[in-house]
């Protein structure tokens, strides 16, 4: 709203390109879909997407296999979507990311849509961040944090960021992965 409180809203997408039947489709991919998914929820919003049926009014194989791939991403990684919202504005989004918040729980959820090598910074965290993980394992991702820029050098993350020291590469068949964020009380 002009005045700055959120509204809700909501944004219709097609999985193909068309709102019709069409036989040739450029198809969205897996990853394209969590974005938009993620995107849409990051920024208050609901999701509509419509799948289009075949001509005789089925889904056709390779609209279930992407349904099945935003399932299956899903199920590992829906609570950084079900009752979230944008994050707080005194946290901005490092590049390539996008962040999901819960109110409620106090969780913070980094949605990285390209792997960094090896570390990311996260602005305004230092000190706000009990515990971190990675949702589709569980498995815990350490960080250093510059709470008041005291300390300088190349391992030093910059004044008032928290950084995440990252797995070398992308944890297998997550398209999208995401790290919750414990914040502290």
């Amino acid at each position: 709203n002009a005045d700055g409180t959120p509204q809700h809203w909501e944004g219709c997408q097609v999985l193909h390109g068309e709102w019709c039947y069409i036989r040739d489709k450029h198809w969205k991919t897996v990853p394209e879909l969590i974005q938009m998914l993620v995107r849409h929820t990051s920024r208050g919003g609901n999701l509509l997407l419509h799948v289009g049926p075949t001509s005789r009014g089925a889904l056709d194989a390779h609209t279930v296999s992407l349904l099945q791939g935003l399932g299956d991403w899903m199920e590992w990684n829906g609570r950084a979507i079900h009752n979230c919202c944008g994050a707080p504005a005194e946290f901005p989004e490092p590049e390539g990311c996008r962040y999901t918040w819960n109110p409620v729980k106090r969780r913070l959820y980094l949605h990285q849509f390209s792997w960094p090598d090896r570390r990311i910074d996260l602005a305004g965290l230092a000190g706000k961040i009990d515990y971190a993980q990675l949702l589709c394992d569980g498995s815990e991702i350490l960080f250093k944090e510059n709470l008041d820029g005291n300390v300088n050098g190349p391992g030093v993350p910059p004044v008032g960021a928290l950084r995440l020291n990252l797995p070398v590469s992308s944890p297998e068949n997550c398209p999208v992965p995401v790290i919750e964020l414990f914040m502290k009380e």
